[in-house]
């Protein structure tokens, strides 16, 4: 059931500040969306047990407009700490160029497990298709936008999801670990996955992003800090090999920095590629559904 819970409008003068302390210039159909005000609104959603709470920033549409792309944000933290308020700088960037955010939080370790991770996931991507409509949101133009932990969910879901029942149009992923095996038994991939590398690892492997690449994956973007000793760069590195190889699309972008400052905050370089990126793979959604429509 999805509870709504008090909304504001957030005017366009407190985005357009935003982008500006950024300095992020992106490519001009992007530069040209950026003092769109949105509209912000909590709701619960997702799980069988208790409420995940996510917000909704929802871009003001004028009469006319086309259906706007939307972005799922997912946090870091280990899988385990964190939670939404930690990318609302990146939601609320992200909705003053015109696009409709969903900031999501999930279920945390070692409460829940990474199944039970994945399944909000899911359920945050049917929630955002289910009010396409509402939100005046294109649903077949949705991307995934990930950070650590959270982009290991992002790369996941959408490789794991060989039904397409849950499509999406790119991912993101930013500092993710893409190889959990390389972790061995450490407490929290044991919080995460409830059980000892030694044991299975078999389920450490069936985690990774890495080794469940094909060809069918939607466009991913890799973006690294090159200093990252947390989740080192190599990480990425393979992961963008392993795409490439399976014909996949795969963007690597690697920033000198580690993981906090790639991950955890504002960081200009990271969203200029990102929003760069999903810029190219919307418009090439919306070509490629062109050519549908042509042929039918």
């Amino acid at each position: 059931m999805l509870k709504e819970f008090p909304r504001r409008w957030i005017p366009g003068t407190v985005a357009l500040f935003a982008v500006l302390l950024l300095g992020i210039t992106g490519c001009s159909t992007g530069a040209e969306r950026a003092n769109v005000p949105f509209e912000l609104k909590t709701v619960s959603y997702a799980a069988e047990s208790s409420p995940v709470l996510a917000d909704i920033y929802v871009p003001r549409t004028e009469a006319g407009e086309a259906l706007r792309p939307g972005i799922l944000v997912l946090h870091g933290g280990s899988w385990q700490r964190g939670n939404k308020e930690r990318k609302s700088d990146v939601a609320q960037y992200l909705a003053s160029r015109g696009y409709v955010v969903m900031n999501a939080n999930y279920r945390l370790a070692p409460e829940y497990s990474l199944a039970e991770q994945l399944h909000d996931v899911a359920a945050a991507l049917q929630l955002m298709k289910k009010n396409a409509g509402q939100w005046q949101m294109d649903p077949h133009r949705i991307a995934m936008i990930g950070f650590s932990a959270g982009g290991h969910l992002a790369l996941l879901s959408a490789l794991l999801d060989a039904e397409n029942r849950h499509p999406v149009a790119a991912v993101a992923a930013v500092g993710a670990p893409t190889d959990l095996t390389a972790y061995g038994d450490i407490t929290t991939m044991h919080r995460l996955l409830r059980t000892s590398y030694d044991a299975h690892p078999e389920i450490y492997q069936n985690a990774s992003p890495l080794y469940q690449v094909h060809a069918n994956a939607p466009p991913i973007l890799l973006v690294h800090g090159t200093y990252d000793w947390i989740v080192p760069v190599n990480q990425a590195r393979r992961m963008a090999e392993a795409l490439r190889h399976s014909g996949a699309y795969v963007d690597l972008v690697e920033l000198p920095n580690g993981h906090m400052t790639t991950t955890f905050n504002m960081n200009e370089e990271s969203m200029a590629a990102i929003t760069q990126f999903l810029e190219k793979q919307f418009a090439a959604s919306v070509a490629a559904s062109d050519q549908s429509t042509i042929l039918r």
